[in-house]
């Protein structure tokens, strides 16, 4: 592999496999898997929004809904993010630990702009430009305990004087550290207008932006001496990603049938180009005191594709004498095993293109396709308005373990509305599991499976001002 360089302290020892390849499944879900946060109205009612209009937080679902502001408007959201992991080696279930970070940001910053057609049936036609932030990649998790095997055991060479240690029956302790930080956020510039007061059609340009950091903290020790020479192992690694893709979205919302509106829209793959610095260091220290350490980095650049998505809406407006409001369902159908790595487009190397070949057969192989489902409903009553919200997931893995699995999302929201500004509060909330391997053995009974649960709050704040 000519894209890493390999820095020899006082070992040569060469780390293939897993390190020499930064790309995996795991990569294609981080940038595949966006949930749109928006504004707080949108989130309050968990993201259920694709027949609904009149507010910016649409553009990221259904740009059709842009069509349903008659002033012009500028907003913006201020976010604080909750992340709260709890992580623990299967094997070695009863020693649980747990990671909690805390993160501020800006999910949304919008205007559109309104202008209304002075002949014709066209009601509005209107210009939108903002950003948005649709995915959170911040996560951290730590977990230890004691099993049987090494790390040793997913490396190509180690050091001559460990070379035919037993690793297979030696219980070692092992502890590792993945701190993750970055975003996906979003660039859209969008036009849509109302018909007649019917049909709302909506088209938009998004330019999205990756950030993805991650740092990762190994540690092996044989506390018992169950191995001769053998003490401990440290290992660092380190990713840097960073890119920007293109892609496209369209919509309708059908409002010929009062109080019934029905919407769909469909969003073009995000086509990426990114960029990957990365890097690892090894240290073996020997029951004499003794060190062996090897330390490299290297980059890598390639393009990647993410699934097309659909999303179907049906939704009711309701009048109840002083309380107004309305209630949506949004069904979103993806197809994971169409993500697609294209690890030769700016490597002439062999080997990279075979090793994409492979992974896009892996991901055909190892995820399918979902339907997700948000349900949503605002009440409003005077200038204050509640919103309620679920939503419930699909896993994207197609293995008979985790097939047909849901995660649930639950959001509340309350708003306040004037006539030229309005503040909108949300909190949501979501919980996931998942598995992590740091390595892959030769026998792979001893691959040492840790399970991660991810529980993540979000409250939103939304200012809103009308011009």
């Amino acid at each position: 592999m000519t894209r890493i360089k390999y820095i020899t302290l006082t070992l040569i020892l060469a780390c293939v496999g897993v390190s020499s390849y930064g790309q995996t499944i795991s990569d294609a879900l981080r940038y595949s898997v966006l949930t749109p946060q928006g504004t707080a109205r949108v989130a309050g009612v968990g993201g259920s929004f694709g027949s609904m209009g009149g507010d910016i937080g649409a553009m990221s679902i259904n740009p059709a809904g842009l069509a349903g502001f008659y002033r012009s408007e500028f907003t913006f959201t201020p976010t604080i993010t909750s992340t709260n992991t709890d992580a623990f080696l299967v094997e070695d279930s009863a020693n649980t630990t747990n990671q909690s970070k805390t993160n501020f940001g800006l999910s949304n910053m919008a205007a559109v702009f309104v202008s209304r057609p002075s002949s014709g049936k066209w009601q509005t036609s209107n210009f939108t430009i903002g950003f948005q932030k649709v995915a959170d990649l911040n996560k951290s998790f730590l977990y230890r305990g004691t099993t049987v095997g090494s790390y040793s055991e997913s490396l190509s060479e180690v050091p001559v004087a460990i070379f035919d240690i037993a690793y297979q029956n030696a219980s070692l302790r092992k502890e590792h550290l993945v701190s993750q930080k970055g975003y996906v956020s979003e660039l859209n510039f969008g036009w849509a207008g109302n018909y007649d007061n019917k049909l709302d059609i909506g088209i938009s340009l998004g330019i999205p932006f990756v950030s993805f950091d991650e740092e990762k903290f190994y540690v092996e020790e044989d506390e018992i001496n169950a191995l001769q020479v053998f003490n401990k192992y440290d290992r660092e690694d380190y990713l840097n990603a960073s890119g920007a893709g293109i892609n496209f979205k369209a919509g309708f919302i059908y409002k010929g049938v009062k109080p019934l509106r029905i919407g769909a829209s469909v969003h073009s793959p995000n086509y990426y180009t990114i960029t990957e610095d990365f890097g690892e260091s090894d240290e073996y220290t020997f029951d004499n005191g003794e060190t062996d350490a090897l330390a490299s980095d290297g980059n890598f650049k390639y393009k990647y594709k993410t699934p097309w998505k659909v999303n179907g809406s049906v939704g009711v407006l309701y009048n109840l004498g002083k309380i107004k409001g309305f209630a949506n369902a949004d069904v979103e159908f993806l197809d994971y095993s169409s993500s697609n790595f294209d690890l030769g487009a700016y490597s002439p190397e062999l080997a990279d293109i075979v090793y994409g070949e492979e992974l896009n057969q892996e991901i055909e192989k190892e995820l399918g396709s979902v339907v997700n489902l948000r349900l949503g409903t605002e009440l409003a009553y005077e200038k204050f308005r509640l919103r309620l919200g679920t939503g419930l997931l699909q896993s994207p893995y197609s293995n008979d373990a985790n097939e047909g699995e849901y995660s649930s999302t639950y959001s509340y929201g309350l708003g306040l509305r004037e006539d030229n500004f309005y503040f909108d509060i949300s909190y949501s909330r979501n919980s996931n599991e998942e598995g992590y391997i740091a390595y892959v053995p030769q026998n792979e009974d001893h691959t040492p499976l840790a399970n991660t649960e991810t529980t993540k709050g979000v409250i939103q704040f939304t200012a809103g001002f009308k011009f």
